[in-house]
């Protein structure tokens, strides 16, 4: 875990993202992990709706970002078996993001696509 995001991910939890913090090694494991865990709070009553989508970097994220100064997010809703779509759509999770991103005083690269990660710095 990256200490100096602590606050931006508790921000992103705030707002019904969510989150993994350098908890697992790849995107794969990750995107497999955070879903686990949407479907485990709706199953222990949470409302689908109010789980807005997932944000999360991983190891190799975090041992990237040692070097570089830069943090590469994965974000978007999740799609699981027993729920279908949980979230909103991987641009509307994107624009989010951005949007506490920047309202906590980092900086951030994104295209707007939906298709790239979302490179964060201070």
């Amino acid at each position: 875990m990256l200490k100096m995001f602590e606050h931006l991910f508790k921000e992103f939890r705030n707002a019904g993202l969510l989150t993994l913090e350098g908890e697992l090694c790849c995107n794969n494991c990750s995107g497999t992990e955070v879903t686990n865990r949407a479907v485990a709070k709706i199953k222990e009553g949470a409302k689908k709706e109010d789980i807005v989508g997932c944000v999360y970097y991983h190891e190799q994220e975090e041992d990237s970002y040692k070097e570089t100064r830069t943090l590469h997010l994965a974000y978007g809703p999740m799609d699981s078996t027993e729920f279908g779509v949980i979230g909103i759509t991987t641009v509307e999770c994107g624009e989010l993001i951005c949007k506490i991103v920047e309202e906590n005083g980092f900086k951030f690269e994104w295209d707007g696509s939906g298709a790239r990660k979302i490179k964060v710095s201070l």
